[in-house]
């Protein structure tokens, strides 16, 4: 077989993220039988929830990045990063993203 593949956006996601998302699944969503599975609490599923969220959207924008940069220039990846930025810096803003998961985040996208 040949072609041009792309990995999906979910092989984005850490083992941690993919175990969670099948205990979520399977419980149908019911964050009280995925708090007894996995032995934590409803914040802490729903920072899981975000923090997979966030993975997801980064993947989606850096595909639509990938696709409008092919016949452009560095420029809008130079705007892209300073965009993905500020919008981390929301999410701290905003309480949807500890500072910590800021500071890797920013460190991810300077790589």
């Amino acid at each position: 077989m040949r072609g041009d593949f792309q990995p999906g956006k979910f092989s984005a996601l850490s083992d941690e993220a993919m175990n969670f998302i099948k205990v979520f699944l399977a419980a149908r969503g019911n964050l009280t039988e995925v708090e007894r599975v996995l032995g934590i609490s409803y914040p802490t599923i729903r920072n899981k929830l975000d923090e997979i969220n966030n993975v997801l959207n980064r993947t989606d924008a850096a595909e639509d990045l990938r696709q409008k940069t092919q016949d452009k220039g560095p420029e809008i990846i130079l705007g892209s990063a300073e965009e993905t930025r500020k919008d981390i810096l929301q999410q701290v803003s905003d309480g949807r993203l500890s500072p910590a998961e800021a500071v890797k985040k920013l460190q991810d996208i300077q790589r």
